[in-house]
C-alpha cells in the first residue's frame, strides 16, 4: 500500500527573495507522489509561487505568532490522513533526494533527521554536511543528547504521523522544533539522523538559529531560549529541572556583573567545538571556570 506524504512549511511576509528556489527544489524532487501543505501567514501572492509546481498545493491561511502558527500546523498534521510528514523551511531548500530518502529511513524510525550544507546567500557552499563533522554518517538521537543543544530543526526533520500529537506550544516560544522533538523523545520515539540527504540551510540575519561568532547579544538570545526549553520540561525531566537551575543562576550572574559576562564569552569562544550546534554556545559556569 503506498502512504500518503505530505511537504509542510509556512510562508510569511519577508521570504518572497527565498521561495523562488524552495519551488524549484519541490519541483524537482526524485520523489513525485507528495502534496505541499503550506501554512501561509499573511503572504499576499503566494500564489505566483504555487505555480512553479505541479506537485498538488494546498494552502491554508494562518495567523499569529510564530510558535502559535506551528501549533495550528501540527494539530492540523495530526488530525490527517498523511502517514509521511516532510517538514521544511522555506527559506531554505531541500536536495533533490530528500523526500525519497527520508521515506525510506521512517520505515527504520519515527523521527528522521538528515544533514544540513550551509550556504551564503548567493547560494555558494559554506560547509558540506555540517552535522557529520560531529556526528559521523548514522547517529541514534536521544532526549538526553539534545538537552543542552540541538540537531533537529522543522527544516531538516521528517516524521511518521503516528509520532505527531497536539501540543501545547506557549506562543512566545523561539525555538518551537526543539520543544516539539524534545516532547517526542520523551514519549519514547526513535529518532536517527543520516547524511544520506541534505538541507541546504542559508546563513543570513533573520535564522533564529545559525551558526554564528558569539556576541552579548547573541548570548543573551540563546541564553533566553534555552531557558524556554529547559522550563518546558522542568516539571517531567529531573535534567530538565537541574539544567535549568543553572541556567537561572548563569543568568543572575552575567546580568549582575558585566566582567563575568565578557570572561565567559572570551572562555566560551576557546571551548566551543570547529562545528558548535544549535544553541551549543551555552555553558554553565563551573564549566567555564574550570577551563578558564
Amino acid at each position: 500500500m503506498s502512504e500518503s506524504v505530505c511537504l509542510f512549511t509556512v510562508v510569511y511576509p519577508g521570504c518572497e527573495p527565498y521561495l523562488d528556489r524552495f519551488m524549484q527544489a519541490v519541483e524537482e524532487q526524485d520523489y513525485k507522489e507528495f502534496e505541499l501543505l503550506v501554512l501561509n501567514d499573511g503572504l499576499q501572492n503566494f500564489d505566483h509561487f504555487a505555480k512553479k509546481t505541479e506537485r498538488p498545493v494546498r494552502s491554508v491561511a494562518v495567523s499569529g505568532s510564530i510558535a502559535a502558527v506551528r501549533e495550528k500546523g501540527i494539530a492540523m498534521l495530526a488530525e490527517s490522513d498523511y502517514d509521511v510528514i516532510i517538514f521544511a523551511d522555506a527559506d531554505d531548500y531541500p536536495a533533490q533526494n530528500r523526500i525519497e530518502i527520508a521515506i525510506g529511513k521512517l520505515e527504520q524510525c519515527d523521527v528522521y533527521v538528515n544533514d544540513l550544507t550551509t550556504v551564503d546567500k548567493y547560494e555558494q557552499i559554506l560547509t558540506k554536511t555540517y552535522f557529520s563533522h560531529r556526528l559521523g554518517s548514522r547517529f541514534e538521537i536521544t532526549s538526553d543528547f539534545i538537552l543542552q543543544k540541538n540537531i533537529i530543526g522543522l527544516g531538516n526533520t521528517s516524521v511518521r504521523k503516528t509520532a505527531l500529537r497536539k501540543i501545547k506550544i506557549p506562543h512566545d516560544t523561539i525555538a518551537v522544533d526543539w520543544l516539539l522533538f524534545t516532547e517526542m523523545l520523551h514519549r519514547g520515539q526513535k529518532a536517527i539522523f543520516t547524511n544520506d540527504t541534505t538541507t541546504f540551510y542559508r546563513q543570513h540575519e533573520e535564522n533564529t538559529a545559525g551558526f554564528k561568532k558569539l556576541s552579548p547579544e547573541r548570548l543573551e538570545h540563546s541564553l533566553k531560549v534555552q531557558l524556554q526549553n529547559a522550563s518546558y520540561f522542568r516539571e517531567e525531566s529531573k535534567s530538565h529541572l537541574k539544567w535549568h537551575k543553572k541556567l537561572v543562576k548563569l543568568q543572575s550572574t552575567i546580568t549582575q556583573n558585566g566582567y563575568i559576562k565578557d570572561d565567559y564569552i572570551n572562555n566560551l569562544e576557546l571551548m566551543l567545538p570547529q562545528y558548535p550546534l544549535w544553541w551549543e554556545e551555552i555553558k554553565y559556569l563551573n564549566e567555564i571556570i574550570q577551563n578558564s
